[in-house]
């Protein structure tokens, strides 16, 4: 028997296979799998996961596809922050960056002095979804960063960021990117943690998809 979903005990925990970031979207699923059945959405969330391996399909795109227009009062935001741990890969230095942010988009952008990505790997860059558990979020950024800095592996930022982005000793090398992706995602939870690279993040915002604001703490 499936476990039901955080946001909605109605959906199941897998949401069909369709990536559900808060309440609100997983309201609009909702009702989509009303209007048009589980087995249609199932089926959709798979063959998208099937030629883009590691993502999910967003509940608007599934909307748009079968025509489906979900009533306001059904899906009106709710103003709760979303908690991402981040791992931020700047390419040109082989270095990488790792933080937690309630919009971790909008804190990419702090890293350069030019308001600009360049030189940042939009599809290595990877946000780990941790929903409001904004505890467990920490703990799991505290232990990546403890456990490289252990292993001699942190080192300076990149000459691109600025002094007043702080975070300066968040930077290590980047050949941890896979140890660091796979701690992550695996901390204080049996199965796997949703992810989404920063090139969909970015997509997304442009879309008006990401509800969540910047809850992130100062660092040093």
């Amino acid at each position: 028997m499936n476990s039901p979903s955080p946001f909605l005990p109605e959906l199941p925990a897998h949401h069909y296979g369709v990536h559900v970031e808060n309440e609100m979207d997983a309201r609009r699923l909702r009702y989509l799998v009303e209007q048009v059945g589980a087995a249609k959405v199932e089926g959709s969330a798979a063959r998208y996961s099937e030629k883009y391996p590691g993502s999910r399909i967003f509940v608007s795109v599934l909307l748009k596809r079968y025509g489906v227009r979900v009533p306001a009062r059904l899906f009106a935001p709710v103003n709760v922050p979303i908690y991402r741990v981040y791992v931020l890969v700047h390419a040109p230095s082989r270095k990488l960056k790792i933080g937690v942010s309630g919009d971790w988009t909008r804190r990419a952008f702090r890293f350069t002095s030019d308001d600009s990505l360049d030189g940042f790997d939009l599809d290595r860059s990877i946000g780990i979804h941790f929903g409001s558990d904004k505890k467990t979020a920490l703990a799991a950024e505290t232990m990546a960063k403890d456990f490289f800095h252990k292993a001699n592996a942190n080192t300076t930022p990149p000459d691109c960021v600025p002094f007043g982005a702080y975070g300066h000793t968040e930077w290590f090398n980047a050949e941890i990117y896979a140890d660091a992706v796979a701690a992550i995602a695996a901390f204080n939870t049996p199965g796997k943690r949703d992810s989404m690279r920063l090139r969909e993040a970015l997509a997304a915002d442009l879309r008006g998809e990401d509800m969540a604001f910047d809850s992130e703490r100062p660092h040093q």
